[in-house]
């Protein structure tokens, strides 16, 4: 098989196993905010909590797109 077709599927491989970390972080983001407003500990460090992880989730998925395109 050429190098290149196995190059290609790795990093399809590597691109899907960081989608579904991704998803898998994101239900347990989801659960985790549910259960803080269920426990009513919503205070200033969860808010800073939770825009910190949506500052790094755009700036991850911005990465993946970029070396996706291969402007990384």
């Amino acid at each position: 098989m050429d190098d290149l077709v196995l190059y290609g599927a790795a990093g399809v491989a590597v691109l899907f196993a960081s989608l579904l970390l991704l998803a898998a972080g994101v239900i347990w983001g989801l659960a985790w905010l549910a259960s803080t407003f269920a426990a009513g500990r919503f205070d200033l460090v969860t808010i800073a909590a939770l825009v910190l992880g949506a500052i790094l989730t755009v700036y991850w998925v911005t990465g993946l797109v970029l070396a996706r395109l291969g402007i990384l």
